[in-house]
């Protein structure tokens, strides 16, 4: 698609390895690229940080989206010593989440 002489812009969110290869068509045509490649943007909570507001956050980071948004917070950082519950009601809210339409 890219590569398509009548596209007049393109824009892009994934890796960067298709980014690379998209960047690459598109330059052919002296096409107008916006792209958003493989973000790994982290969560951190300090250690007095509520709980339930911590996974919260968490969860809404990641799962918005189906997790397709470049800021996708696909890391989350804890102390150690609260890091098992955390990650245990994280877990425990993923798998109460149900599909909806697409």
């Amino acid at each position: 698609m890219a590569s398509d002489p009548d596209i007049t812009s393109f824009t892009f969110t994934g890796s960067v390895d298709v980014g690379i290869a998209v960047a690459k068509m598109a330059a052919d045509n002296v096409v107008p690229v916006v792209m958003e490649l493989g973000g790994k943007s982290p969560n951190t909570s300090l250690a007095d940080a509520d709980l339930e507001l911590t996974v919260q956050g968490v969860a809404n980071a990641i799962f918005q989206n189906a997790g397709q948004t470049c800021s996708a917070g696909s890391r989350a950082a804890r102390r150690a010593e609260r890091a098992r519950r955390a990650v245990e009601r994280l877990a425990a809210r993923a798998k109460s989440m149900r599909v909806g339409p697409a």
